[in-house]
């Protein structure tokens, strides 16, 4: 819950759960300036660089071919491998959206104090965005909703699921 905690103790404290007391688990890391320092350096580390949660996205870019008769710019698409779950204008409303109905529908797995203090600290601001108010936080509820998203959205959950178990699972299954 500090939002004052520095990139290498907030690395340490991941790999040290990881290691410690989740053997299995996927980190599931918001990739903002501060989560992005954090994937970087966890993605060098031997135990637990692999089990950072990531997607491929596609992505277009221009490419210069020169042949006899003149030059000219093409697309080209690759796929890259993107580490964490952004939190942006796209994604943020989704994960408003996903929180609705949890207190609508399933109310009842929000059972963490910390998460049930952020909720009732939200307010809409005059822009319409649903955030923590001045006297309040939101991060452990976003940190929740950030792993909700992944579980709702995710498109590599399976690739996660079989490498950590024994289980095949299909993505059309999760």
């Amino acid at each position: 819950r500090s939002n004052m905690i520095d990139t290498d103790d907030a690395k340490e404290l991941i790999r040290e759960l990881m290691i410690m007391y989740l053997p299995k688990a996927i980190a599931f890391i918001e990739r903002n300036t501060f989560g992005k320092n954090v994937i970087d350096s966890l993605m060098k580390d031997p135990i637990i660089g692999d089990r950072i949660y990531w997607e491929y996205k596609e992505i277009v870019a221009q490419k210069k071919i020169d042949d006899v008769k003149k030059t000219h710019m093409v697309n080209q698409k690759s796929k890259v491998r993107y580490y964490g779950i952004s939190t942006d204008p796209k994604t943020r409303p989704m994960m408003v959206d996903l929180l609705r109905s949890i207190v609508k529908n399933e109310y009842k797995v929000l059972k963490s104090k910390y998460i049930i203090d952020d909720i009732s600290g939200l307010i809409r601001t005059k822009t319409g965005k649903i955030e923590h108010s001045a006297s309040s936080h939101d991060d452990s509820v976003f940190a929740y909703l950030i792993l909700r998203y992944a579980i709702a959205y995710g498109k590599n959950l399976a690739y996660f699921i079989n490498k950590l178990t024994d289980v095949n699972i299909s993505s059309s299954e999760i």
